[in-house]
């Protein structure tokens, strides 16, 4: 069966299907291609190892929606406003769908992000796309898609490696960053602000796209976010029958605030070095009790 990603219409995939298959046919802006996924993705998934090892749904929505273009969302997302700019995907899987997309849909340059164990997978697949995109011509792009001029690059990016992350907040940042569910875990909220606001310069558009699996991390995630006065967050899709997927889009609710957090960041000092300050600062400030001689 192909997957279609820019066919009109309620988009209809088996989640363990897509889950157990080993590879799978996938059209982006009409360029067909058959990504390859880990074998045993399904058992993989229950070890607990490997998040990117198989193409997640929201992944697909993410990228059938920007190619309608972003019903909803700023036209800053729309072909015109993604042509010649940069982008970074945070947690791209082994496909890296959506920014795959985004360099079909006429972005400059693309970087596709994830842990060490991933990459292999993910070069295969950008190399197997982009051969595709080659061999079957730009003809087959339907009207909204631009040439296929950009750079797809691949890059390891682990949101907990502070060194990692201070050497991207002290570059210019990227113009969009984007990401399909990744805000899957209470437990790695932190590292996943500590990344995109290492990678989004102060001017940057943020798209992304979560299923609802649970409604927990969902608004621990927006709390987080929005309650800093870092980002300001806005659900925008899709339409109803895909219901069960959310795109929301991000925004810095001060450039002031953005210098100021990934200065921060360069300087290697993260949400949780932030938060451990702000613990030995309240320790300092704490009156010391003295001690009763007659108790001695």
């Amino acid at each position: 069966m192909m997957l279609d990603l820019f066919a009109d219409g309620e988009m209809k995939i088996a989640f363990d299907t897509m889950h157990n298959e080993e590879e799978k046919d996938i059209q982006i802006c009409g360029i067909s291609f058959r990504v390859q996924q880990f074998k045993g993705s399904m058992e993989i998934q229950e070890k607990g190892m490997m998040i990117g090892s198989t193409i997640w749904n929201s992944s697909v929505v993410l990228s059938q929606y920007l190619q309608a273009g972003a019903p909803g969302a700023s036209h800053e997302f729309g072909p015109e406003g993604l042509r010649g700019r940069s982008v970074i995907e945070l947690g791209s899987g082994c496909a890296g769908l959506v920014g795959l997309t985004m360099a079909a849909l006429g972005c400059e340059r693309v970087v596709l992000t994830d842990k060490e164990e991933v990459l292999p997978m993910l070069r295969q697949n950008v190399e197997i796309f982009l051969e595709a995109a080659r061999q079957q011509g730009q003809s087959i792009l339907p009207e909204g898609c631009a040439a296929l001029t950009g750079k797809v690059e691949v890059l390891e990016v682990d949101w907990s490696d502070v060194d990692k992350l201070s050497q991207l907040a002290g570059g210019e940042g990227y113009d969009i960053v984007c990401g399909a569910d990744i805000t899957y875990g209470t437990s790695i909220h932190a590292a996943l602000l500590d990344s995109m606001c290492a990678v989004a310069a102060p001017d940057s558009k943020i798209i992304m796209a979560e299923d609802l699996r649970s409604p927990e991390a969902h608004r621990a995630f927006r709390s987080r976010f929005g309650a800093l006065g870092l980002f300001s967050v806005r659900i925008v899709g899709p339409p109803k029958q895909l219901s069960q997927t959310n795109v929301l889009t991000l925004y810095w609710q001060s450039q002031a605030e953005a210098i100021a957090r990934r200065k921060q960041l360069a300087n290697g000092r993260g949400w949780m070095q932030l938060e451990q300050e702000k613990e030995k600062l309240k320790e300092a400030a704490a009156p010391t009790k003295k001690k009763n001689p007659a108790i001695q």
